[in-house]
């Protein structure tokens, strides 16, 4: 049902029902006198022309730029939904290809004691890989939502169609609702934005992760080319430090969960 017909409803609610309760007098009257006259009609008709207008208004008005938008928005959501998924899937599989490389890196090194340093920084590389895809299937999740997506373009929305309707409401119960209501939406806002600001930084981290995966493969492939036996320490101690950051982000996300579980429960954040 349309933003647009749903408007016009709620606008001309009050003009309908006193024309249908005229319409269902005029039918008893008639029912219980044993004679007809559509006398009705008439204040139907009157009352039938503001409608009429107000149809005119609302329903034929050329589309907005706010409706082309969220149109062009709908429309590109599941593209974008898709991108994202294609995006996280391209870091996992580059970071597979780094493993599979030092793998092969390692089963060839001819020299046994850069054959052992490169087979514990292989031990060493598949736990930060499963790190990796850890944090990128958490990603993944989210930006692949559809529910999520959606209402971090609609809740902003909703809280200015309420913040409108409560500028210009005057019935005390119904500001009162409209208030509670507003700020529900906020404190689901406020969750979205720290979820959304959560799951960027994860993202960019994910993304220095798999980078600093390449540099240490590349480092390693240089070391083969050399006779000096290469020592990872360094590279292995600045990894360990990225995947403990990809840690604290995973941490942080499932904190985000929590804390709006929470608020769901106890009743601060439910929907409007």
């Amino acid at each position: 049902m349309s933003e647009r017909f749903l408007t016009f409803v709620r606008r001309n609610t009050p003009p309908l029902s006193v024309m249908f309760f005229l319409a269902a007098l005029n039918v008893v009257i008639s029912v219980t006198s044993g004679s007809w006259y559509p006398w009705a009609i008439f204040p139907i008709l009157a009352m039938s022309i503001p409608v009429m207008v107000s149809f005119s208004q609302i329903m034929l008005a050329p589309r907005s730029e706010a409706e082309t938008a969220r149109d062009a928005e709908r429309r590109s959501a599941p593209r974008a939904t898709a991108a994202a998924g294609d995006a996280i899937q391209a870091q996992l599989d580059q970071a597979a290809a780094y493993q599979r490389a030092l793998g092969e890196l390692t089963r060839g090194a001819t020299n046994s004691a850069q054959a052992s340093r490169l087979s514990d920084l292989s031990v060493q590389f598949a736990g930060w890989v499963k790190s990796v895809n850890q944090m990128a299937e958490r990603i993944r999740a989210y930006r692949t939502n559809p529910v999520i997506q959606q209402d971090l373009s609609r809740v902003p929305e909703s809280i200015r169609q309420l913040e409108t309707q409560l500028a210009g409401e005057r019935d005390e119960r119904m500001k009162a609702q409209l208030e509670e209501s507003l700020q529900a939406r906020r404190a689901q806002l406020t969750s979205l934005q720290r979820l959304d600001t959560t799951m960027r930084q994860g993202a960019l981290q994910l993304e220095n992760t798999v980078a600093a995966l390449g540099t240490i493969y590349s480092q390693a492939l240089v070391g083969q080319t050399t006779s000096d036996v290469a020592d990872y320490s360094d590279l292995a101690a600045n990894m360990n430090e990225r995947v403990a950051g990809l840690r604290d982000q995973v941490e942080a996300i499932e904190e985000v969960k929590l804390g709006n579980a929470r608020q769901t429960l106890d009743g601060s954040n439910r929907p409007a």
